[in-house]
């Protein structure tokens, strides 16, 4: 690592259709695949959601897939950039971050078509447990929850050397998906929330590319 090369920060969550990403790489710079550039090049690339990329495509979009494209054959990843980077500027941390790995596409920047690539937050543990040692990984917090009322408060305390943390919550009691809020180095969190609303709570703690495990696991329902 040096002034120029630095590792990226972790995850995204910030992965929603219409957001701009910036795919890295060497790989081709014609769709023949024959041509290759001598320095690193980058492209801008709006993110869509899967529903318009496997209708578009013809294809099997699972949710651990992140598309990204202007669906006009103007700009794309192509041979030669799998396993490169797609990254965001998360506006929670203002930092990038990874939200993607180029893995494939129909082509290169052909009309009507979008780039595939891996939807790292999806595999964050994963990633965490291959990449960091033991000592490394952070101490997984521990989540005070109180409701009052409409009012959901979540209190946790700041662990020694960890860099921040993140807000996970899924819906209770089916947790048909797992969602996060970059906290940074708060350890409260606050929110009114609506009559029924009802989710799982939980804590991780990161240190740059180390995440915890989670905290203990809370739900509630707002009466």
């Amino acid at each position: 690592m040096n002034i120029y090369i630095q590792l990226v920060a972790p995850y995204s969550n910030q992965d929603a259709p219409g957001k701009p990403a910036f795919a890295l790489g060497w790989g081709a710079v014609i769709s023949s695949g024959d041509l290759f550039p001598l320095d690193l090049r980058q492209v801008v690339l709006p993110l869509v959601s899967n529903t318009t990329c496997s209708f578009s495509m013809n294809e099997d979009i699972s949710d651990d897939m992140l598309c990204a494209g202007d669906g006009l054959g103007l700009r794309d990843t192509c041979s030669g950039d799998s396993g490169g980077p797609l990254i965001v500027f998360d506006s929670e941390s203002h930092t990038w971050r990874q939200a993607g790995i180029t893995s494939w596409g129909n082509g290169c920047a052909e009309f009507g078509t979008y780039g595939v690539y891996t939807r790292t937050k999806n595999y964050a543990e994963f990633i965490s447990s291959q990449i960091c040692s033991a000592q490394e990984i952070p101490v997984s917090p521990s989540l005070r929850l109180n409701i009052n009322a409409n009012i959901v408060s979540l209190d946790w305390l700041n662990e020694n050397g960890t860099e921040g943390y993140r807000l996970n919550y899924a819906p209770y009691p089916d947790a048909q998906y797992i969602a996060s809020m970059d906290m940074n180095l708060l350890t409260h969190f606050s929110a009114g929330l609506v009559s029924g609303s009802a989710y799982y709570v939980a804590i991780t703690s990161y240190n740059n590319n180390c995440l915890s495990d989670y905290s203990n696991i809370e739900h509630f329902v707002i009466p």
